[in-house]
């Protein structure tokens, strides 16, 4: 009898993991969906993060944006990183502005960070 109960538990698991499983995939295909709706006509912002102006401005041009460079004051990001900044790095993209929207994992899944319509100016400090 215990046999038995035990495998019927088993089994139980083993169906309740199953139907946790497919929703799981659901909601990541859902969110596939989702984040096609979303971003359509959008381009996500590449990483400006201590690049060069030269770095950044070439990452954009192949996306389709136009970087705006102007001067920023991010001492303190270098003291948190250990490391010293170097003539004409940038600093991370910020969502204070018109054009870039930041979309988290909530919204796009897997494609969260930063996007703008494309051909938009992004300012970088």
């Amino acid at each position: 009898m215990k046999k038995i109960s035990i495998a019927l538990s088993l089994l139980a698991a083993l169906v309740l993991l199953g139907a946790c499983g497919q929703s799981e995939k659901s909601k990541n295909e859902e969110l596939t969906k989702q984040a096609e709706t979303v971003l359509k006509g959008k381009v996500e912002i590449p990483e400006t993060y201590f690049k060069t102006k030269e770095q950044v401005t070439a990452e954009f041009d192949s996306v389709g944006l136009k970087p705006k460079f102007v001067v920023a004051n991010f001492d303190d990001a270098a003291q948190y990183n250990k490391r010293f900044l170097r003539k004409d790095e940038c600093d991370q993209i910020s969502s204070d502005q018109g054009a870039v929207t930041y979309y988290d994992t909530k919204a796009v899944g897997d494609k969260h960070g930063f996007y703008a319509d494309k051909g938009a100016t992004i300012i970088v400090g």
